[in-house]
């Protein structure tokens, strides 16, 4: 019996179609068939496609004239014949046990549709990146399985409207005549809700199983520009079918919230010409057809996407260009230089600590002297560049009279941050990165919302991009917060301690610098570059009492590549200095320690997860030693609560305690079994060493007790 018919339609994807395919024709289930419709490739595909086919007999390949992905899905499905459907995408990776683990579960469950998690993953960088918002935990019913009903307020941003994280049972499509619709974009959003609405039994399986590429110039949805509207024509098209089957009413503030986000996210990710095109057709038409204008402020869940709504129906074209920062990220709009003459009162302070930023430093600082406030003063902290960076930092400040350069010592990030909050005068401190740049309102808007509500910090959504060569290629908008219902909010640290969980960059804010004095807040002044922002910033959230958050991705966040301080050992154990820095002033202050111990430890554990993702492999082992060492200490403490952690991450940190070793080899599988060879003197020293023999002695212990 065929369990699962994977559904794949194929077009131009010579590129990756190969990876995709190996991890599909190698899943851990074989009860499965692999039905591949090309869609008139013109590259290689085909080809690669009757080369599986050959080698497994579980591949059928069906040909088609090009006619979209909608097109060639529904094909797909016609020809399945497997319990489950599973919907993929020819550019993306899959766990190996990814069909295995959903199909148990949905059979476990004995539901219609099966949605498991997934994370994202640019092609120019080594590295995955959690998106939370796949499912939005916080919106689900506490039972399973159920149905739209028990989240009828919320149906359409619970789930995404792609298929490939989710698992279909068959015969419920079928029933239920759910196709594709013929578009060039967002051909699957129609599909996925109809199927959510009309499913008598959804459940969650809580794993990542897929890892979606992005950053591909030629995928549709990188390509809107050609189908700016398509996501309206699916809008109209999903409202018209609840009406017809009768849940339109049941589910209307849902679909008229997820209309609105949907349309505002489509005019944030377009250029000219079609943002112009978009935003007058908005204005003028869709709103109002979608039932957007009809509704009031209190109706809407996320005030900052219905302020831009009121923006947009108030302003003009030319306005709300200027207001909404759409210049900053065209790579086509030319900045000019003006002479500006120093601020004596600057409401705020930006300090940009600069090392070897020649590529980027021109776009960050046009961003920052063009910004719609103007009374700030900008600090260039300079780390003994030796590219063209300080020569850039004085071309602008011969125009630019509010710019005032430090020097500072490479390998001393911490105290050379304090020397530039030391001189700064302005109201409010803002970091800005100098490989980063910001929307021309981002500051004006941030500081309207401090001084309005009397705020210590406010901190802003970011958008998160990789850089090759001379192109821009954005990835997507990271959300600080996956409880949206937190922003726009006045918030206290002390009573909403999860914000801990999701505050981890100092850039993207401003901090109120009376508030930094008062407390005296500081930067660790420890040699070393990277990790001297995560006490500073634990800082600020023990001490803030009136904390925000802005609903809008008004900074612009470039991914760096890896470093090769990273590749040193002095610098791999920089991360444990700074958290013993933390650890210290939590002890020097027993109500902090009461209260947040349990969010450092959180904390810590991230930043230890970053840190070993970036270091060199040949420190990996090492610096697994001393994780185990210091969490363990922590445990033994009763200063590690699973409560404060997700699931996964809380199976990382038992098996981490029960078995050190198997942390390293599970966690850095992949490499881990291409080196063995290579890392067999590493082991061996591992297992020599004091840690390895007190997580042995610590192994019978059963994980029940650790997860108490």
């Amino acid at each position: 019996m065929i369990k699962v018919s994977v559904v794949m339609p194929v077009y131009n994807a010579e590129k990756y179609l190969e990876q995709t395919l190996d991890c599909l024709v190698n899943q851990t289930m074989k009860e499965m068939e692999i039905i591949c419709v090309d869609d008139g490739s013109t590259d290689q595909s085909c080809n690669i496609l009757k080369k599986y086919a050959q080698i497994d007999s579980r591949i059928t390949i069906y040909y088609q004239k090009n006619s979209g992905a909608g097109i060639a899905r529904n094909l797909g499905i016609q020809h399945a014949t497997g319990e489950y459907l599973s919907i993929l995408d020819s550019d993306d990776v899959f766990e190996l046990d990814m069909l295995e683990s959903a199909y148990r579960k949905a059979k476990i469950d004995e539901v219609d549709i099966c949605v498991f998690k997934m994370d994202m993953f640019a092609e120019e960088v080594e590295k995955r990146y959690p998106w939370h918002l796949s499912i939005l935990k916080s919106q689900l019913p506490d039972f399973e399985p159920f149905t739209y009903k028990d989240i009828s307020e919320n149906i359409f941003r619970v789930f995404v409207g792609w298929t490939w994280d989710k698992l279909f049972r068959r015969q419920f499509v079928i029933e239920n005549k759910l196709f594709f619709q013929d578009l060039r974009t967002t051909n699957d959003m129609f599909f996925t809700y109809t199927a959510l609405v009309r499913a008598s039994k959804i459940c969650i399986l809580n794993k990542t199983l897929v890892h979606q590429r992005i950053n591909l110039k030629n995928s549709l949805s990188a390509t809107r520009e050609k189908s700016w509207n398509c996501f309206y024509i699916a809008l109209l098209s999903l409202r018209e079918e609840l009406k017809k089957i009768g849940i339109y009413k049941q589910v209307e503030r849902s679909y008229i919230n997820y209309a609105l986000h949907f349309s505002i996210w489509h005019l944030d990710t377009l250029t000219m010409p079609a943002f112009q095109t978009l935003y007058d057709k908005l204005k003028n038409e869709y709103f109002s057809e979608l039932g957007i204008s009809s509704k009031n402020k209190e109706y809407f869940w996320d005030k900052g996407e219905y302020q831009k709504y009121k923006q947009i129906k108030m302003m003009s074209f030319e306005e709300y260009r200027e207001v909404s920062g759409m210049d900053a990220r065209n790579e086509k709009h030319p900045f000019s230089l003006r002479k500006i003459s120093k601020c004596n009162s600057p409401k705020i302070s930006i300090l940009i600590p600069i090392y070897n930023a020649e590529p980027f430093l021109t776009e960050c600082l046009n961003s920052i002297v063009n910004q719609t406030i103007s009374d700030i003063e900008i600090i260039c902290i300079n780390y003994e560049s030796t590219d063209r960076s300080l020569d850039i930092v004085k071309t602008f400040a011969k125009d630019d009279e509010r710019i005032i350069l430090v020097d500072g010592l490479r390998n001393e990030y911490g105290k050379s941050m304090n020397q530039g909050l030391n001189i700064a005068t302005g109201a409010f401190i803002g970091i800005v990165n100098s490989s980063d740049y910001i929307k021309l309102n981002m500051y004006e808007l941030l500081y309207n919302a401090a001084q309005k509500e009397k705020l210590d910090f406010i901190v802003c959504d970011f958008n998160q991009f990789v850089y090759k060569e001379k192109n821009k290629e954005y990835a997507f908008d990271r959300k600080i917060l996956v409880n949206c219902n937190l922003y726009g909010r006045v918030i206290s640290p002390e009573k909403t301690p999860i914000i801990f969980k999701y505050v981890k960059n100092v850039w993207g804010g401003i901090y109120k610098r009376s508030f930094l004095v008062e407390n005296c807040i500081r930067y660790n002044e420890m040699p070393g570059k990277y990790w001297r922002d995560e006490g500073f910033l634990f800082q600020v959230l023990c001490y803030a009492e009136r904390v925000s958050f802005f609903n809008q991705p008004l900074y612009q966040h470039r991914e760096e590549s890896p470093v090769p301080f990273l590749y040193e050992k002095a610098s791999v154990y920089w991360v444990c200095e700074e958290y013993q820095y933390i650890y210290r002033f939590l002890l020097n202050s027993p109500i902090f320690e009461e209260r947040f111990i349990n969010y450092y430890n959180l904390r810590k554990y991230y930043s230890y997860m970053m840190n070993f993702n970036q270091i060199a492999d040949e420190r990996k082992l090492e610096f697994v030693n001393r994780f185990y060492e210091e969490f363990k200490l922590s445990y033994e403490k009763n200063e590690l609560k699973e409560e404060v952690f997700d699931d996964m991450d809380w199976d990382w940190v038992v098996e981490l305690l029960t078995n050190p070793m198997d942390f390293y080899a599970h966690y850095y599988a992949d490499s881990y079994k291409k080196k063995v060879p290579q890392l067999k003197q590493q082991i061996d020293w591992m297992q020599a060493s004091r840690a390895w023999k007190l997580g042995r002695a610590m192994a019978y212990l059963p994980n029940k007790i650790l997860k108490r």
